[in-house]
């Protein structure tokens, strides 16, 4: 593909290319299928944002990849800090009933898995689930920043068109 396109129409494709699936959905489904759509969004989502949050966390509060311009001391626990609780809360409604996920299979009263082979199964899943979040959060945290930050002299070059070889 040797596609050449404005920046300004690059920008609005992409832009589309995910917007426009997104309209679909609402668009197609209704009441509790609706709710349950954004209910599973809202899940995969929560999950993910540990992934994202805690590589941004580690850089920003890098003295080492940042320089002058990591984070300062408050700034630094407080991030440290949300970044923790978001993993916390996610950890807890992944297991814990009403938080969507693998509690609500599992535990309570409204669970629709009863105990068997279906349960047991479903619940080592959700152990390795959080023990694989669990050390993925550990290993970020514990891994060492290898690179400096490049210096802001850099120019970056800035494409005026957007190609694909």
């Amino acid at each position: 593909l040797k596609i050449r396109l404005p920046m300004r129409q690059r920008a609005l494709l992409t832009r589309l290319t995910a917007i426009i699936p997104c309209c679909i959905v609402a668009l197609s489904t209704h009441g509790a299928a609706l709710n349950t759509a954004v209910d599973i969004v809202n899940a995969a989502l929560a999950v993910l944002l540990p992934f994202a949050l805690t590589p941004l966390v580690k850089y920003c509060t890098s003295k080492k990849f940042m320089g002058d311009y990591a984070t300062g001391p408050f700034e630094t626990v407080f991030a440290w800090c949300l970044a923790f609780a978001v993993y916390l809360v996610n950890a807890i409604s992944i297991s814990v009933p009403g938080g969507g996920m693998f509690g609500d299979m599992l535990f309570g009263s409204s669970a629709f898995l009863k105990m068997g082979t279906a349960w047991a199964v479903n619940f080592v899943i959700m152990i390795a689930v959080q023990a694989f979040l669990l050390a993925w959060n550990v290993y970020i945290v514990c891994l060492p920043v290898a690179a400096a930050m490049q210096p802001l002299q850099t120019e970056r070059v800035l494409e005026m068109e957007f190609s694909v070889n």
